[in-house]
């Protein structure tokens, strides 16, 4: 990541770096942090790792009076699947949706690329279709940054 970079684009990979930490041996639920992509088009490197994608597709600027007007938000989509069992599915992906959380509350690291309130605005576990061993989990997020 470069300074020069565009805010957004640091953002995602802020976000990669962050997710990539979401790790058992690091203190988190899951191993989320495995197979961190930043584009739906990428592919894991092994088929049998479930990857977590992040996606930055939107950005608008601050339409209330009382703020910057330079100020930016952009929204940001983490989407996370995760192995499990019937038994365990949707602790499971309670588990990933806490982990996610737990990242997204780094709110000094993001502060370092110039992003101010990195947070989850929705979380969404989706239906598990029969038969399937994997739950997925889509949290929707925004963030703040200055127009440069």
């Amino acid at each position: 990541m470069s300074s020069s970079d565009p805010v957004t684009w640091q953002l995602v990979l802020c976000l990669q770096s962050q997710l990539q930490k979401a790790l058992k041996a690091n203190g988190y639920l899951t191993d989320i942090g495995t197979t961190v992509l930043v584009e739906d088009a990428q592919t894991p490197t092994d088929a049998t790792v479930l990857p977590t994608v992040i996606d930055v597709n939107l950005t608008t600027r601050a339409s209330d009076n009382a703020t910057n007007r330079r100020q930016r938000s952009v929204e940001f989509t983490v989407e996370a699947a995760i192995a499990c069992t019937l038994a365990n599915a949707k602790y499971l992906a309670h588990c990933v949706l806490s982990d996610i959380e737990r990242v997204l509350d780094q709110q000094a690291t993001f502060a370092t690329i110039g992003i101010r309130m990195a947070k989850a605005t929705k979380a969404e576990i989706l239906k598990r279709p029969d038969g399937m061993n994997a739950m997925v989990i889509q949290v929707t997020g925004t963030a703040n940054y200055l127009q440069q």
